[in-house]
């Protein structure tokens, strides 16, 4: 298992380089993980906590709009 600081240095990275891009992190985030030699499990769900939150906002955003 890596240490937090390769974990946590594989996450910066990832994510300052999608947001540039606009792009979700997630895709890429689990196979570097995964690469890092984080477990299965965790790897999958290591990017939860950032996406959950972004998507329940969306989704208020969406509603506040009108468009559901």
């Amino acid at each position: 298992m890596p240490s937090w600081a390769e974990v946590s240095a594989a996450g910066a990275v990832i994510g300052v380089l999608f947001g540039l891009f606009g792009v979700g992190g997630s895709s890429f985030a689990t196979p570097v993980l995964g690469l890092l030699g984080v477990p299965g499990l965790v790897a999958v769900a290591a990017p939860l906590p950032a996406v959950i939150p972004a998507a329940i906002a969306g989704m208020v955003a969406y509603i506040r709009k009108g468009r559901c």
